[in-house]
């Protein structure tokens, strides 16, 4: 079985500039080195806003630059990049307070190697996708994935069941790909974060 956003939604975070594709908006599209660097976070953000508020459309790569500047005033990374979930979501927060927007950020934590943990992220996962809305994914430890980047933020648009595991379908910007959660789980050596945005 699949759990999926829908097309429409896979449409709004799936560009095409220059006869090039992109899956989500693209960090080394920010102005400023620093962001080219560390703006994997509020690029991830970015996506999921798309996704959730009707009044952002990102059409040109300018609405998605403009999308993404303003969404780094908030989702902002500091030295080390956005390392904690926390800091990703009192972000996503801070922005929809400062824009009146009607939406939290709900997110989770997940222990790779504790099945608990990994029950948790799928019904995570399906609840999110019930919702038809994108999940963002920080990975500190990409373990055995090697498509996956560690310290780094994507968007996860489905979830596959296949015999018992899970196949996850990842926007990472110029680069879209398949995992198994359930190799990463077992496999990946630091917790990992997953964030969603809800209607309140």
């Amino acid at each position: 079985m699949k759990y999926t956003i829908s097309q429409q939604q896979l449409d709004k975070i799936t560009f095409n500039f220059d006869d090039e594709v992109f899956y989500g908006v693209l960090q080394h599209w920010y102005p400023l080195f620093w962001q080219r660097l560390a703006g994997c976070g509020p690029a991830c953000a970015t996506n999921l806003l798309a996704c959730r508020d009707t009044n952002t459309n990102l059409v040109t790569k300018q609405d998605c630059i403009l999308a993404m500047r303003a969404m780094w005033k908030h989702v902002t990374p500091g030295l080390r990049g956005l390392n904690k979930v926390e800091k990703f979501a009192n972000g996503s927060n801070a922005f929809f307070d400062e824009h009146k927007l009607p939406y939290k950020c709900e997110y989770i934590t997940c222990n790779p190697k504790e099945e608990s943990s990994y029950d948790k992220m799928i019904q995570f996962f399906k609840t999110a996708f019930d919702d038809d809305q994108p999940v963002a994914f920080l990975n500190l430890s990409n373990g055995d994935i090697k498509e996956l980047e560690r310290w780094h933020w994507v968007t996860i648009v489905s979830i596959e069941q296949v015999d018992d595991d899970f196949v996850a379908t990842i926007f990472d910007s110029d680069f879209k790909f398949e995992m198994s959660l359930k190799t990463w789980h077992s496999t990946a050596t630091h917790p990992a974060g997953f964030a969603r945005y809800v209607k309140i």
